[in-house]
């Protein structure tokens, strides 16, 4: 069982950290710490981290998403992201997920002192707090858009690849894979928090965007999900055309 889960460490570190620089030192260290949160098939809230000042672990989110909240905001990220009681920080965020996600985490003490051994994990550590930092302003600060850009904007940044099956539609088998953008997880009422908006004036905005054809219709057979038929397309409105 240790074996596997070492195996199992390994792997979602070094998916999560690939992109970037990483020490052989850095990633084993973290790996030989880390705790695996994985949950596939469900729109059940699961806390990651209960937030506070005690205890917390520092939290990478590989795929999926999830909503914070601290100081009574709510926020929606997607994988990719971490979160870490870092210098200058004394309050660890709540985290919970919105449907299916892969995590990892570490306890944050431990963290510190990788990143003090190892200048390659603080380098990287360094610029996903920068993006997300940027993120925040671009999605989250004070903005004049119209609620469908705003909406546009965060189902934009939400979306994430998926595979998905192509059907016959004569005989039902799968024929083919298409890659599609799409959120699954967040309820109307998660996004219209996130962006400080009314819940009837996000479901207008959705309405809006599918009218444009930016979203595909609601798939009856899915709560929760959101599929972008037009990438293009919901990066102009995002950016201020009228749908």
């Amino acid at each position: 069982m240790a074996d596997r889960r070492s195996i199992a460490g390994r792997r979602a570190v070094g998916r999560f950290f690939s992109p970037y620089e990483v020490s052989d030192f850095g990633l084993e260290s973290l790996a030989s710490m880390c705790r695996i949160h994985t949950r596939t098939g469900s729109h059940d809230r699961t806390l990651l981290a209960p937030g506070g000042m005690k205890r917390a672990r520092a939290v990478f989110v590989q795929w999926g998403c999830v909503q914070t909240n601290a100081h009574g905001s709510a926020r929606l990220w997607k994988g990719k992201i971490f979160f870490f009681r870092g210098a200058g920080r004394s309050y660890m965020p709540e985290i919970y997920s919105r449907g299916s996600f892969r995590a990892f985490s570490v306890p944050e003490s431990f963290l510190r002192e990788i990143v003090q051994r190892d200048a390659s994990i603080g380098a990287v550590l360094l610029q996903l707090s920068l993006k997300q930092q940027q993120i925040a302003d671009d999605i989250y600060g004070v903005r004049a858009d119209p609620p469908v850009a705003r909406v546009a904007t965060l189902l934009e940044y939400l979306a994430e690849e998926r595979s998905m099956p192509v059907w016959d539609v004569e005989t039902g088998a799968v024929v083919g894979q298409k890659t599609k953008h799409v959120i699954d997880g967040p309820t109307q009422s998660d996004l219209a928090e996130a962006l400080g908006l009314g819940r009837a004036t996000v479901e207008k905005a959705l309405a809006e965007l599918r009218k444009s054809g930016a979203l595909a219709a609601p798939d009856r057979r899915r709560n929760r999900y959101y599929e972008i038929a037009d990438t293009d397309l919901i990066r102009l409105i995002s950016m201020g055309m009228e749908p």
